[in-house]
């Protein structure tokens, strides 16, 4: 773990001072190990100052909100996934929108606003390019646990099936096991 933040710190410090263009890459680098160090990831990005080009701060916002999720940090507010869904928008699909939406459906989930998330999240699947990832199968998957708490048995028994169709074709025994547990 002390080896990844090294390896995130060096790859970060070698890109500073380069503009806007280099801070955008490191964020997609830093995403890039999010899902396997979210820990190493979270120090890193709270140890940044907040990008300013609108692209940036974008992404910075839903890998923050994504980290301090991943690290069963609360998530209280919407304000900040609501500017990065703004600026995303949903005009075409695209991986980054989908991300900010799913991301928006996790903040909801933490607030217990279960319409809003289920809202969030149908927009996420919406925006998802084309091909299978496993933020999809995710958000099929809290999409069908949304459905559950609501009592609307037959939406979420479709999501679930489909979350744990996608999973097992993905090889995500993660999302495979929460879908088939609560199916």
């Amino acid at each position: 773990n002390r080896i990844t933040v090294l390896i995130i710190i060096a790859i970060m410090l070698l890109s500073a001072g380069c503009g806007s263009r280099s801070e955008y890459i490191r964020l997609v680098e830093l995403e890039q190990v999010l899902e396997q160090n979210p820990d190493s990831v979270r120090s890193v990005l709270y140890a940044m100052p907040t990008p300013k080009e609108e692209r940036s701060k974008a992404l910075y916002t839903v890998l923050k909100t994504q980290a301090d999720y991943k690290c069963y940090e609360p998530l209280e507010s919407d304000s900040l996934m609501l500017e990065a869904t703004a600026y995303y928008g949903t005009g075409k699909k695209d991986y980054y929108a989908a991300l900010a939406y799913y991301t928006l459906g996790c903040v909801y989930t933490d607030t217990e606003n279960h319409l809003a998330a289920i809202e969030a999240y149908l927009k996420a699947k919406d925006l998802f390019p084309d091909t299978l990832i496993r933020y999809y199968a995710l958000t099929e998957c809290l999409l069908g646990l949304k459905y559950v708490n609501s009592s609307a048995y037959d939406y979420a028994e479709n999501h679930l099936l489909c979350a744990m169709n996608n999973a097992d074709r993905l090889n995500d025994v993660h999302t495979y096991c929460i879908s088939r547990f609560n199916y």
